[in-house]
């Protein structure tokens, strides 16, 4: 019998359903530009994760200075919102 079964069942946390187990917990890529967009290859970081069969991917820290930290995502303004629907 193969092991970690559930792992690749489906599964809820509250009302959000996932397609399975595997959740990727956040990690510091330090990716978005110096003024804190989401850049390119960040997306695609991001993409590869979850092409990778993931159930749940949560995203790295955000700040919400006025002046983030190099390669850190903003979200203090709404000019940053287009680039976190890729």
């Amino acid at each position: 019998m193969p092991k970690f079964t559930k792992l690749f069942e489906p599964g809820e946390i509250g009302t959000i359903k996932v397609k399975n187990r595997i959740i990727m917990p956040p990690c510091g890529t330090h990716y978005s530009s110096l003024d804190g967009h989401i850049t390119d290859r960040q997306a695609e970081y991001y993409g590869e994760r979850a092409k990778g069969g993931a159930g749940l991917i949560v995203t790295e820290g955000a700040g919400c200075r006025k002046r983030g930290k190099f390669g850190r995502i903003l979200i203090n303004e709404d000019k940053y919102i287009p680039g976190m629907k890729n």
